[in-house]
């Protein structure tokens, strides 16, 4: 929690959205900006929405874990207290702030993030003359990725895993590079493969969420809707209501971590672009 100076209340750490800017990454900016903090994206926590004067305002939250802090006292944050969930409550001067820290109380476990990314945009099929699993990215796809590095960053990604196909590469291959770690393929995520042996594919992906380490899988559209769907059926939890996602976006599954890994604390479906 951080006491705002100039109005002199405590609140939870927040921050407007700059033009052009991904939610989860403003929240993750107001938090170092508030606190110092540097910390790694977790589940999310809902949003709440509120007249201020003659605008309408919103805010998204997500739990966070903190990994760093250099905090330097400033004019948005005087002060940074670390409270229990009750003491926090009671301590809340902005009433907005109430209803993510009821949320995280429910679960308040740590969790690990898994993403299942559809590649970015590659430009449309009947132009290209080659082979289909040649495809590039586009401009618009390449700025995609870049994003997706940024978001890949943000929940703390420490494996990377892709369909065999360009376009699929080339989606995370950014994030791989940045991340300095190795770049997977396997022929059962692409829409070929799967239509081959679409049982043995989401086997394949149930192995990959087993790993402990947080995992980013990108394939294609024809593959994603029964890959999701055997995965969550493996998890013992219900499809999300948006299982067909656009160029470049992705579903996370929050996996709970330690003792309890495995167990599914909550699921989200974004774009790398807004």
């Amino acid at each position: 929690m951080v006491h705002q100076a100039q109005h002199d209340t405590w609140a939870l750490p927040k921050s407007p959205l700059r033009p052009g800017e991904h939610p989860l990454l403003v929240a993750l900016r107001a938090v170092t900006e508030g606190t110092g903090y540097t910390a790694v994206a977790g589940r999310p926590l809902g949003h709440t929405g509120y007249e201020a004067g003659l605008a309408d305002k919103g805010v998204c939250y997500w739990a966070m874990q903190a990994t760093s802090s250099t905090w330097i006292p400033s004019t948005k944050a005087d002060t940074v207290h670390w409270l229990p969930l009750k003491a926090a409550l009671h301590r809340l001067d902005d009433h907005h702030d109430y209803r993510p820290l009821v949320a995280f109380a429910i679960d308040p476990v740590p969790t690990r993030a898994q993403l299942l990314v559809r590649h970015a945009s590659a430009g449309d099929r009947a132009s290209w003359p080659y082979a289909d699993h040649q495809r590039p990215l586009d401009e618009y796809g390449r700025k995609q990725a870049a994003v997706l590095v940024e978001i890949l960053t943000a929940y703390g990604i420490g494996r990377v895993v892709c369909a065999a196909v360009r376009r699929c590469r080339e989606t995370v291959e950014l994030y791989a590079q940045y991340a300095e770690v190795a770049l997977e393929s396997v022929f059962l995520f692409s829409a070929e493969g799967h239509a081959a042996a679409p049982e043995a594919a989401v086997q394949r992906l149930v192995t990959i969420v087993a790993d402990p380490r947080p995992s980013v899988v990108c394939s294609q559209r024809e593959a994603i809707p029964d890959l999701l769907a055997g995965l969550c059926a493996a998890l013992g939890v219900a499809v999300p209501d948006e299982p067909q996602l656009d160029k470049g976006g992705y579903c996370v599954l929050h996996l709970a971590a330690g003792s309890e890994a495995g167990r599914v604390v909550g699921i989200e479906v974004g774009q790398p672009l807004p």
